[in-house]
Formats: C-alpha cells, sequence, structure tokens
C-alpha cells in the first residue's frame, strides 16, 4: 500500500512538472505597463483603458505567474488567446475601491488613475480587469486584447533614461530584490551642473557605505541637467523571503549579505 501511494504520489508530480508553465513559453523579458482609468460612484463603476507602455526587462515573478498569495478586492488576469489558458494573474486593492466606501462617492463620481505591470507577451493576449465588492461580488469588469505587434503601444524608457547610480549590481539581476532610494520631499537643497556629477554620484556611494539601509543620499536628476543633493531617511520592514527554489525562508538581511542583493 505504501509503494501504491510513492508511485501515484511521485507521477503526480512528475505530471505537474511536464504541465508547469514557463515564463519564455508566453513572455519575453519586457513588461507592458496597463494604464487604466477607473470611474464612478458608490452605486455604479466604470473601467476604462487609457494607454499601453512597454518597458525593457522584467522585474516580477517568473514562477507560478497564474498564482497570486493575496486575492485583493480585484485582480487582473491575463488569458492566451489562442488557448485561453491563463498564463498570468495579478491581486490588488486600489484606493478608487477604498473611496467608493466615503460620504463623499454617494454624491460626486470621480475618477482614478491606476497602472499595472505584466510581462510583455509573445502572442496577443486578452486581459480582464475585475473589481469586487466586500461581499466578493463582481462590481464592475473589462476585458480587451492585447496584440503585442500594435503599433499604437507605446515604448518608454529606451531614451532619454534619467540618470541613475548603481550601488550594488547583483550577480543575476532576475533573482534579487531591487530597492530603489527616491527623494521624499527635500531640506539643505544644493544644485550643482553636470560637471560635478562625479563627485555627487562618489558622495551617494560613500553616504551609502556609511549608513546603509539606515539612510541615504538620493541622487535625483532634474530635468534642466542639474542635480540635487537630497537626505533621504529610509525606512525597511525587515521581511522574511521564501524563494520557491529554497527549502527555508530567507531573510533580507542574510540575501544581501551574500551579494544577491540589487539596488
Amino acid at each position: 500500500m505504501k509503494r501504491t501511494f510513492l508511485f501515484l504520489a511521485l507521477l503526480s508530480a512528475a505530471v505537474i512538472g511536464a504541465q508547469a508553465q514557463q515564463f519564455e513559453d508566453y513572455f519575453e523579458d519586457r513588461t507592458l505597463r496597463l494604464d487604466y482609468t477607473f470611474s464612478g460612484n458608490s452605486e455604479r463603476q466604470e473601467l476604462y483603458v487609457d494607454e499601453l507602455v512597454a518597458l525593457p526587462r522584467w522585474y516580477g515573478k517568473r514562477r507560478r505567474l497564474a498564482e497570486v498569495p493575496l486575492k485583493g478586492n480585484g485582480q487582473l488576469t491575463v488569458n492566451d488567446k489562442t488557448s485561453g489558458r491563463i498564463i498570468y494573474r495579478h491581486s490588488f486593492s486600489t484606493l478608487f475601491q477604498e473611496w467608493l466606501a466615503t460620504e463623499e462617492s454617494r454624491r460626486t463620481p470621480r475618477s482614478f488613475e491606476n497602472t499595472f505591470l505584466v510581462p510583455f507577451p509573445k502572442q496577443p493576449v486578452d486581459i480582464t480587469v475585475e473589481l469586487w465588492d466586500y461581499h466578493m461580488q463582481t462590481t464592475a469588469r473589462l476585458t480587451h486584447s492585447v496584440d503585442p505587434r500594435d503599433i499604437l503601444i507605446r515604448k518608454a524608457s529606451e531614451r532619454l533614461v534619467t540618470p541613475y547610480v548603481t550601488l550594488q549590481q547583483a550577480a543575476d539581476t532576475a533573482r534579487c530584490i531591487h530597492i530603489a532610494y527616491v527623494a521624499e520631499g527635500c531640506f539643505g537643497l544644493s544644485c550643482i551642473i553636470e560637471d560635478g556629477r562625479a563627485e555627487f554620484e562618489q558622495g551617494c556611494v560613500s553616504q551609502y557605505a556609511a549608513d546603509e539601509f539606515a539612510g541615504c543620499v538620493a541622487c535625483v536628476a532634474l530635468g534642466d541637467g542639474y542635480l540635487e543633493f537630497v537626505h533621504v531617511s529610509v525606512y525597511l520592514v525587515v521581511l522574511s523571503l521564501s524563494f520557491f527554489s529554497s527549502s527555508s525562508p530567507v531573510s533580507m538581511s542574510e540575501y544581501c549579505s551574500s551579494g544577491s542583493c540589487s539596488v
């Protein structure tokens, strides 16, 4: 009996492994940014496509693409147009849905912008966005088709990229934590011209080495070619990360100290 059970378990694992979806089967190493407008009031909501944007590289998950850790108050689903198979799923809870619980939503309709990132598909797909209420009943639903060859998909971040400084580079950027330091307000503002950029960047590196995750000097590029010094206090929640290829959780500090972390 035990041998039969073990055989069936191994057979099931082999079948599941053979049917497991591979990222490269359906997606390119690029990102498709989906911009939507959610509008309405407490009685009726509408969803509209605003813009589709192609971005270089994909930094999201590459395994268990059709699974979500939390159900949320809404979900975005990508289906292969030919087979109908779900090839990517993303759950969310939006500010628009929070606003629907306010008194204002009973009097005045409003619209909110929402952006979602999905892997860039190789072939045409159907994308469905669905909103749920607190009873998990569908309140709004939108399905639209996306052809990756559509000339109206705007390409971004290929030219005029905002200058940035890499403080630590991972050996494998597909399997790491990406952290970006962004200035939130500023004080003690001091600008320098492009000629002093090297000195400015060195200051960023030195500050990062000294304070690490406690704080840093954020490198912010302005449109007129000037740079500004802005000190940013960064507060991080220590996360316990469990990778699909690992049998035990890995803390952020352990993962970064091993040289696998990218900033």
